[in-house]
């Protein structure tokens, strides 16, 4: 043989299930010669009986191992080569490749190898065994038989500077476009100069931002995969290739069945597969040489980089305009609901914190006096977190302030405020759970009123405990509401505590403490300095390795 050769080689997994890619590649370089179908087809066969003998006998199905895979032309003579780690055949049935009895199929393969080709030649050494099969044809087509190795070089040169010139295109548009609408489309010109074809779809799946998705949609270069497409779901979910040369490769299929040939190529980037490029033809065969599949693969891998960028923008833009936000909300807090100055007066003082889960909380925590001198001090918790729940917050903050001027008895002014806060509310699905207290100057007794809030509870002199049930709804939700107050005497030093329930619906081991554990973890320390119960309680919290995601406010109101 003096002629030039040219061929593929492949490695592929000991599976059964490569088989069809394999056949497909191998028919379109049998095609490419210009072999007859009944030639093609005596080849298909072959391949199939030596890589099928290779996957079950030489490798014994291990899909872990490898099978090497060539074929050449070098003149008129096409030669198919199989390697696999196994020992081959027995001798005999190489020898000897006759058909075998009809309950045995060992052996049916080399038979029928032996009698589609010329020769076959069989090796065995310690690293496996290597089968070829040998064919003439003379009916191979002679434009290509007689193409010199400077012409082959000469069309692959022309086809590579075509192909670079593209990418140093779209190189330039990564670069410079202004939005991935404008470089799509730069994209979609470029690949119709390297990869002519009459139809081209760009597929996205859901890892796009949506908002980039609908303007890629409106922009008509990309649109979301349809879900009944089995060749399209298939290289989605596998991230390989696809590709067919015949109508009947791809029939019944909703976006490909109207074309002869075409490519399916998977569109990705930090290895996730997120969506896909298709290209196919509709009269005229589509140019899928392996040149032109590498061109494909990577202008698929450079829109999906392109893609991919400007949906992470699209994230990081939302994500900073939302903490700029935050930051805003944050400063407005600090500004409308900031913590009570007032912390001590004659005979008592008070201990307030709060931890926000996010860095605009819900909670808050008001002490002020009335014009008679009565301590009012309240706790309220607002559904939901961040600025509206902030927003909700201080507007009972200004409600508190106006209707404490007003000579209301304590119950009248929980009715007060849950009327104020349904008149606003209105249709808003928010409300507010709250506690309220107020102690006379005289110090001598103090009044609870609970509008849907955790129990307020407290210790008055050597022993005695108290706890203040919620005795109506939280405010905002029905203008009609009717409360009750209970009444606790002061007769000797007190404590009274008021929390949000962020400092007991948390986790530990998957459990939630609960409000039993946070009382009598509270009520073991009630002699204790405040501050230092705060800190032990923080520390219980912080020790439970699960991230608080409620805020958590803390009022001690003490009687000395």
């Amino acid at each position: 043989m003096n002629g030039p050769v040219s061929g593929h080689r492949y490695v592929v997994p000991a599976k059964l299930s490569e088989i069809n890619a394999l056949r497909e590649r191998f028919s379109m370089f049998l095609a490419d010669m210009g072999l007859p179908p009944e030639s093609v087809t005596d080849w298909l066969l072959a391949l199939t009986e030596i890589f099928a003998n290779a996957v079950i006998h030489g490798c014994k199905s291990d899909a872990s191992k490898e099978i090497t895979l060539q074929w050449d032309i070098c003149d008129n003579e096409i030669s198919l080569i199989v390697i696999d780690p196994g020992k081959g055949p027995p001798e005999e049935l190489i020898q000897n490749p006759s058909l075998p009895h009809e309950a045995s199929t060992h052996g049916r393969g080399l038979f029928l190898v032996a009698n589609l080709v010329d020769q076959t030649f069989h090796w065995r050494n310690s690293a496996g065994y290597l089968c070829r099969a040998i064919r003439q044809h003379k009916d191979i087509n002679e434009a290509h038989a007689s193409e010199t190795m400077v012409e082959k070089a000469m069309t692959e040169l022309s086809t590579c500077y075509e192909s670079l010139a593209a990418f140093y295109r779209l190189g330039e548009a990564l670069v410079q476009s202004e939005t991935v609408v404008d470089f799509l489309e730069q994209a979609l010109i470029d690949l119709q100069g390297v990869a002519p074809h009459d139809e081209c779809h760009i597929y996205l799946g859901e890892q796009i931002e949506p908002t980039l998705m609908a303007e890629l949609a409106l922009a008509d270069v990309a649109a979301t995969p349809p879900i009944d497409s089995a060749r399209l779901n298939q290289v989605l979910f596998s991230g390989e290739e696809f590709s067919w040369s015949r109508p009947e490769d791809i029939m019944g299929d909703p976006i490909l069945s109207n074309s002869d040939s075409g490519i399916i190529c998977p569109i990705s980037a930090a290895g996730q597969v997120f969506g896909a490029l298709v290209l196919a033809n509709h009269l005229v065969k589509m140019d899928l040489r392996a040149q032109v599949r590498n061109t494909v693969r990577t202008f698929a891998d450079l829109i999906g980089i392109a893609t991919m960028n400007a949906s992470n923008a699209q994230v990081r833009d939302r994500e900073n305009q939302a903490l700029r936000e935050l930051d805003i909300a944050s400063e407005m807090q600090d500004k409308l609901l900031p913590l009570p100055r007032l912390n001590s007066g004659d005979g008592w003082e008070a201990f307030i914190r709060r931890r926000t889960a996010r860095e605009v909380s819900g909670d808050h925590v008001e002490i002020c006096e009335t014009r008679g001198g009565d301590i009012i001090f309240c706790m309220i918790d607002v559904m939901g977190k961040g600025v509206p729940a902030a927003f909700l917050a201080a507007m009972f903050r200004t409600a508190l302030h106006i209707s404490v001027t007003f000579q209301y008895s304590l119950v009248g002014l929980m009715m007060a405020l849950n009327r104020t806060l349904c008149r606003e509310l209105e249709e808003m699905t928010m409300f507010a759970t709250c506690a309220i207290a107020r102690v006379p100057k005289n110090l001598r007794k103090i009044e609870i009123v609970n509008a849907g809030h955790c129990p307020v509870f407290g210790c008055v002199g050597e022993g005695k405990t108290f706890s203040v049930e919620p005795s109506g709804p939280p405010l905002g939700l029905y203008t009609d509401a009717e409360y009750a107050a209970e009444r606790i005497s002061l007769d000797g030093p007190a404590r009274v505590w008021m929390v949000t329930d962020g400092l007991f619906e948390w986790s530990r081991d998957g459990e939630i403490w609960g409000w039993e554990n946070f009382v009598d973890f509270i009520m073991a320390r009630k002699d204790q300095n405040t501050e230092q119960i705060w800190l032990d309680l923080r520390a219980v919290i912080d020790n439970a390795h699960e991230p608080a995601n409620d805020d958590q406010t803390f009022l001690c109101w003490q009687k000395l």
